[in-house]
């Protein structure tokens, strides 16, 4: 069999957090170990303005939004010397820990702090205009997004090329959007719509050969429609989708992340929504999904599977009210279950299915003051079940397992 590559994170106090990469050489869980070492740090600051306004043309209604935005984000990692961390052999089902001393940190990170590893800038104004004709029997939208990506890397090693400029890539465009929604009775409403957007290209992961290669912005294209029944107090809606975007993977062979050509995911997308009886809320739906490689190198694997996407996805979350007991108290659920998928862009390996359980409680209460206070206790995982919960760009994500939490909240 190919060896399969599995990695996790394992965050010592944040942000440092130590990084192991798994080559599995067999199905026994034999697998050699990688190390590293990912102190990162990041910043992010975004503002908005816009404008709304409603007003009528003869018999047309009209919602205008104008809105011009900007983030900055910056990702401050590494600041140490450029050093061969360890491999080691284990199995994952019987591991092997290195000892404390096995790891030379002496040449990171700097005493200064992290230098900038790469930073996003995000620039866009849109404008839509939703007309609504027959008492709005009828609704269009129509306008789009300009949008501007500049991305940048630097050098983070110590040395005397640290902070020079490693990649920088700047692109602009203009995305159009269009909806319609028909509205054939009170209840029962059919919809549409086509939306372009341009995204910031992907960063090869750490443990792949080209570790932080930062590559071009990509547009994705989404085409959709779909029915909507609303009865009152709950919803069903189904609709129909395709969905374009570039295909990124990591080679198992040469360890190299590349984009290349496209995936094209169409699917049939069911949802349910609202409150069945009084204090009996759900959420949830099931999605079919075929998403074909498109465009690959050579065409030597179009029209196979995209690794990682599951043909079968469905997701319910369920609440139930038990003043009866407590005031204020709400028993919640979760059923998380995802189909099977494939490994390798050749689709000769396949990662099983699996479910997921969760559970927990919220209770809230009015607390001093009059404010408002929510308490939660969750158990995701309830029967401890072991799957890989992501298998794609060619690694293997091991799912968390029983896991306990608790949380409040509170307003002051």
């Amino acid at each position: 069999m190919s060896a399969y590559r599995a990695s996790r994170t394992v965050c010592i106090s944040i942000p440092e957090c130590q990084s192991f990469s798994y080559r599995i050489t067999n199905s026994n869980g034999d697998a050699t170990a990688t190390l590293a070492i990912q102190p990162q740090q990041i910043e992010g600051l975004t503002g908005e303005v816009g404008l709304r306004s409603e007003f009528e043309t003869g018999v047309v209604g009209h919602q205008l939004n104008i809105s011009a935005a900007r983030a900055l984000n910056e990702n401050y990692r590494g600041g140490f010397s450029r050093i061969v961390l360890p491999s080691f052999p284990t199995n994952i089902y019987n591991p092997v820990f290195l000892a404390d001393s096995a790891v030379d940190t002496s040449g990171f990170p700097l005493a200064s702090g992290r230098p900038l590893f790469a930073d996003l800038l995000l620039t866009s104004v849109a404008i839509t205009d939703t007309l609504s004709f027959a008492q709005d029997r009828f609704q269009l939208t129509v306008g789009g997004r300009y949008q501007d990506i500049r991305s940048r890397a630097f050098s983070t090693v110590v040395g005397p090329t640290l902070g020079d400029l490693t990649y920088e890539y700047d692109d602009a465009r203009f995305s159009p959007a269009v909806a319609a929604v028909v509205r054939l009775t009170d209840n029962f409403s059919v919809y549409g719509n086509y939306v372009e957007a341009l995204t910031e290209g992907p960063t090869a992961p750490a443990t792949a050969s080209n570790a932080s290669e930062v590559f071009a912005p990509v547009v994705n294209e989404q085409k959709e429609v779909g029915v909507k029944y609303d009865f009152g107090s709950f919803a069903l809606t189904a609709s129909l989708f395709e969905i374009t975007q570039a295909s990124g993977f990591t080679d198992p062979a040469t360890n190299l992340f590349s984009v290349g050509g496209r995936q094209v995911n169409r699917g049939i997308e069911l949802t349910a929504f609202g409150e069945l009886f009084d204090g009996v809320r759900l959420l949830g739906g099931i999605t079919f999904l075929d998403a074909e490689l498109d465009k690959t190198a050579g065409g030597a694997f179009d029209g196979n599977d995209v690794p990682g996407v599951a043909r079968t996805a469905i997701n319910l979350y369920g609440e139930y009210d038990m003043p009866w007991l407590v005031s204020g108290l709400t028993m919640t659920g979760r059923m998380i279950h995802t189909g099977s998928t494939w490994y390798d862009q050749a689709n000769t390996q396949k990662v099983d299915d699996w479910t997921r359980f969760d559970v927990g409680l919220r209770y809230e209460f009015t607390g001093p003051h009059d404010k408002p206070v929510e308490l939660k206790a969750n158990i995701e995982n309830v029967f401890d079940e072991s799957y890989w919960a992501s298998s794609a760009r060619g690694f293997l994500a091991a799912g968390a397992p029983r896991t306990f939490t608790v949380a409040a909240s509170f307003e002051f």
